[in-house]
């Protein structure tokens, strides 16, 4: 289905690919290998930025994910820019999010960053232009971490399918309802907090389904306008959990998420024990799979076998996030390398990475092989599963891929820093034709490293970058560090100042240089004075 949705998106004939999103939008939540195709028609120009900020944004953060990847794998200005504008019409904090991120690699006045800025404030629906540091404040003051959006948009689509079904005095009790959620929706926006909390309580527990929805909304409106959320309504939260309607229940849980509640995965997982519909169930994984929570592991064992590919796709993915976290206990290993596909068969990116955190040894080579992957994702998911087992050499030695390159970054400027990581990364550097976003990422891992050396081994690492020019600000706020540091002894102090001195000067900056020693101590008579005239003169 999904290659013939792609094939008819690549036609020239408009009418036909607009009667093909028509079919897609319809279909309310759509496959990832669909996400996929609609994600390479939007950036290639062939779908509006509306109909796919409408469909991605209705499939969950992993088709969110899949987006932002689908736009950091073009090289072209301009299909960058449609990706943006799609995230930015996407009603999923997750898209915000994401775009937040991205402001953050892109070259401030670059076409990205005025791209991405335009998305933002496209999503939070204002006309101030931020720079990058403006908008993680912005996304810092919101104080959220998930959407019910999504959840909400399935609710009202099953609303308006049930009022199509339904006979006029239903159709019309439904419309009274629905009319009436929006009177309380009105009312509460008026009413004092402590009495808006409790009408807020009082509709989560309400019959009627719309006067429920309403009541999610408003916290939902709350938690984005910046509200710590009250313990009565967190209480109400997890009541909500029982609701006999399964988007209720999903929304709830990603709102619990947001406040930072995990006493709800006990609950949400109860709640999907018998659950039948495969939307559902992939939609409670996704939700518990957002961190690592021991609860999920034995449904989505179990799940991990299912006919439907999402749910097989979100189980692995909760199952992994809590092997990636350590606390995965060991009897389940076995059971759940007996449920996962032999490497050679692994065709998606979580059961990729699954594999990998599982694997009695992770350097086997059917293991190691999936690093060269033909499916860049799958490539990517078994690089953070080398990483989540700590393979940093295993991802050095097969970094030919970006994907795979990355993850090495992450890998070789992670908690364990020294010269040898920094002469990895040296060796690990992205090609001059690569993506800009990736030479930024380059530089910000060796930056990490540098503030992170122990100033023991500051004049090691100079050593190893030599004359290497990338980072040099960093680089000279490490010998700073190393000549000031008083757990070192005095000479090696003089040297590391003497060697800033060099640094400066070959850079052309001798009026610094001079600077530093001076803050350092030195004067004319000195001998770090003499070795910087000599510097100098020499």
């Amino acid at each position: 289905a999904a290659d013939a949705i792609g094939s008819a998106l690549e036609s020239d004939s408009a009418d036909t690919r607009q009667i093909v999103v028509e079919g897609v939008r319809k279909n309310g939540r759509a496959s990832d290998a669909i996400v996929d195709r609609i994600a390479d028609a939007a950036v290639a120009g062939r779908v509006g930025a509306e109909d796919a900020s409408v469909i991605i944004g209705r499939s969950g953060s992993t088709a969110i994910e899949r987006m932002m990847i689908e736009v950091a794998g073009e090289s072209d200005p301009a299909a960058r820019r449609r990706g943006f504008e799609v995230l930015g019409g996407i009603n999923d904090p997750a898209a915000a999010r994401a775009l937040v991120e991205a402001i953050q690699d892109a070259r401030p006045g670059s076409d990205d960053a005025i791209a991405i800025d335009a998305a933002l404030r496209r999503w939070s629906d204002t006309a101030s232009t931020r720079d990058a540091a403006g908008w993680r404040a912005w996304w810092t003051r919101m104080n959220i971490d998930g959407s019910a959006s999504q959840a909400l948009g399935q609710l009202v689509d099953r609303i308006e399918r049930a009022n199509e079904r339904a006979a006029r005095a239903e159709a019309r009790a439904d419309a009274l309802a629905l009319r009436l959620a929006d009177l309380h929706a009105r009312l509460l926006a008026t009413l004092p907090e402590s009495d808006r909390d409790q009408r807020i309580l009082e509709l989560l527990e309400d019959a009627e389904l719309p006067l429920r929805a309403a009541a999610i909304a408003q916290v939902e409106r709350m938690l984005r306008n910046g509200r710590i959320l009250p313990e009565v309504l967190r209480a109400g939260l997890l009541s909500t959990l029982d609701d006999p309607d399964p988007t209720i229940r999903i929304t709830a849980g990603r709102l619990l998420e947001t406040v930072g509640g995990e006493d709800f995965a006990a609950k949400m997982v109860a709640s999907l024990e018998d659950e039948a519909d495969p939307a559902v169930l992939s939609a409670g994984l996704e939700l518990l799979g957002n961190r690592a929570r021991p609860a999920v592991v034995p449904l989505a064992i179990r799940h991990l076998d299912d006919e439907d590919p999402e749910v097989v796709r979100q189980s692995a993915r909760a199952v992994a996030t809590v092997a990636a976290a350590g606390v995965l206990e060991p009897e389940r290993m076995a059971e759940i390398r007996a449920a996962i596909p032999a490497a050679d068969e692994v065709r998606d990116s979580e059961i990729a990475r699954l594999v990998v955190l599982v694997a009695v040894d992770p350097g086997e080579p059917s293991l190691v092989r999936l690093l060269g992957h033909e499916d860049r994702h799958v490539r990517r998911g078994a690089a953070e599963g080398f990483l989540g087992r700590g393979q940093r050499e295993a991802l050095r030695r097969n970094s030919e891929t970006p994907e795979v390159r990355r993850i090495a970054w992450q890998a070789w400027s992670g908690d364990s820093v020294d010269p040898e990581g920094l002469a990895v990364l040296l060796e690990l550097r992205p090609p001059p034709e690569a993506e800009e976003a990736d030479q930024v990422n380059w530089g910000l891992a060796v930056a990490r490293v540098l503030e992170r050396l122990p100033v023991g081994q500051v004049l090691a690492a100079d050593d190893v970058l030599g004359d290497e020019s990338a980072r040099f600000d960093d680089r000279r706020a490490a010998l700073v560090r190393a000549a000031t540091s008083e757990s070192l002894p005095n000479p090696d102090r003089d040297a590391a100042a003497r060697r800033l001195a060099r640094r400066l000067i070959e850079a052309g900056r001798p009026i610094e240089a001079a600077n530093e020693l001076r803050l350092l101590g030195a004067d004319a008579d000195s001998d770090l004075g003499q070795d910087l005239f000599d510097a100098l003169v020499l």
